[in-house]
């Protein structure tokens, strides 16, 4: 297990980031294997829990919250295709982190993902996932909440994503859950197939 967790810069004003990376960052693992990522927070601001140019992660477990009004995760590209990801943004005053935020898009179509928007005291509340590129297919089982007062789950080229948009792309077993500022629950998912039972071969005497 990895835990990692930023500091806050010389002036004490802003947070340092958990993990920084100006490149690729690629993330595997068992399922025992776990990583925990905590960005700093400072007086002003704080720091992403993980940031990079692009991140893809295809297993293990992976604990990302930002610092102070920072996301859990902040990279360019983002993709996920296995294991478990759970991301918190950063409470703030007047602007909270997301948990997940894109530049070049967010690409989920496997794994366990837990996306929760930061509170904000008096302004704008953290979106679960952020971006304006978002592609949601397979048997992934996602959880995104947005943070309280005004926040949104899946916030896909400022709006709030329509889950209907998606269920055809979702794969058998996958379950896709938002949550909105006002705990109001969306859901959409896909039933394994049921096998049929095999037939009863009586035994020879």
């Amino acid at each position: 297990d990895n835990s990692l967790t930023g500091g806050i810069s010389d002036n004490g004003s802003y947070g340092l980031r958990g993990i920084s990376s100006s490149g690729s960052l690629t993330i595997t693992g068992g399922e025992t294997d776990s990583l925990t990522a905590q960005g700093g927070s400072g007086t002003y601001d704080g720091g992403s829990g993980i940031y990079s140019n692009s991140l893809t992660i295809s297993g293990g477990t992976v604990n990302a919250t930002g610092g102070k009004s920072d996301a859990g995760i902040h990279s360019g590209s983002f993709t996920i295709y296995g294991g478990t990801v759970n991301a918190k943004g950063g409470n703030g005053g007047n602007v909270s982190g997301a948990g997940i935020i894109s530049d070049g898009g967010v690409t989920i179509s496997g794994g366990t993902v837990k996306a929760a928007g930061g509170d904000s005291k008096d302004g704008y509340g953290g979106d679960g996932i952020y971006s304006n590129d978002i592609d949601l297919s397979g048997s992934l089982e996602l959880t995104a909440k947005a943070g309280r007062p005004n926040g949104k789950a899946i916030s896909w080229a400022g709006h709030e994503l329509d889950l209907d948009t998606i269920k055809d792309k979702l794969g058998p077993g996958a379950k896709v859950t938002a949550t909105d500022a006002n705990v109001e629950t969306k859901q959409v998912s896909v039933p394994r197939p049921v096998e049929p039972e095999k037939p009863v071969i009586p035994e020879e005497s």
